[in-house]
């Protein structure tokens, strides 16, 4: 019985037929972004796994949740899959700004950015810019990923717009553990202000 007034109650609150039409909306405007049609479904399908309250998030749960017979869509998309990220990500950005500022008038009325810093436990170092270091996050030091990111944040709600993975100087400096992470050549050690500074000056792009 308790169980069914959650589930009435989680439906009362949760409007899925509006979700749907804002992830349309989204997806309608990021879909040049894509080089295949294909591509841009399956990222489409990968947000509704993420959607649902998963014991687990990776590319077999993604996959099941959105219907998928396996992973191996999620897993090209996220691997191989050609897509303009930074376009798609500065459109996004773009497109949750104005949806949250749409009745703040020209001057951004209540909204703000918020710049701030996050991490996740990992348990091995070889994910890019894993390391022991320390994160308010874990509650001290730890075999963690950190992330600066910037948040926009209005009465009507909030959405992550900007992102950067911080690479200790150590791990940045090392040649063989970047190549096989894939981080770029042109990713280079960054103090944690000087990424501050970056995803605040990247956000000045977006409709706030």
């Amino acid at each position: 019985m308790e169980q069914n007034r959650k589930t009435a109650a989680a439906d009362e609150i949760v409007d899925h037929d509006a979700h749907q039409g804002l992830l349309d909306e989204l997806m309608e405007r990021v879909a040049s972004c894509f080089a295949r049609r294909e591509t841009r479904l399956t990222c489409r399908d990968m947000v509704h796994g993420l959607l649902p309250e998963l014991e687990d998030r990776n590319c077999w749960t993604m996959a099941e949740a959105a219907g998928h017979p396996g992973p191996h869509r999620i897993q090209h998309l996220l691997s191989r899959a050609r897509c303009d990220e930074q376009r798609m990500l500065g459109a996004a950005a773009d497109w949750a700004a104005g949806r949250l500022s749409a009745d703040q008038g020209d001057d951004g009325g209540d909204a703000v950015a918020i710049v701030d810093e996050t991490a996740d436990e990992k348990s091995s170092d070889g994910c890019a810019g894993a390391a022991r270091q320390y994160s308010g996050t874990v509650g001290g030091i730890a075999l963690c990923q950190v992330a600066v990111t910037l948040t926009y944040a209005a009465p009507a709600g909030h959405a992550l717009i900007g992102r950067a993975l911080y690479l200790p100087e150590g791990w940045a400096a090392d040649e063989e553990r970047r190549e096989l992470a894939g981080v770029p050549d042109e990713v280079m050690f960054a103090t944690k202000p000087q990424l501050f500074a970056n995803v605040s000056n990247a956000g000045e792009s977006t409709a706030w």
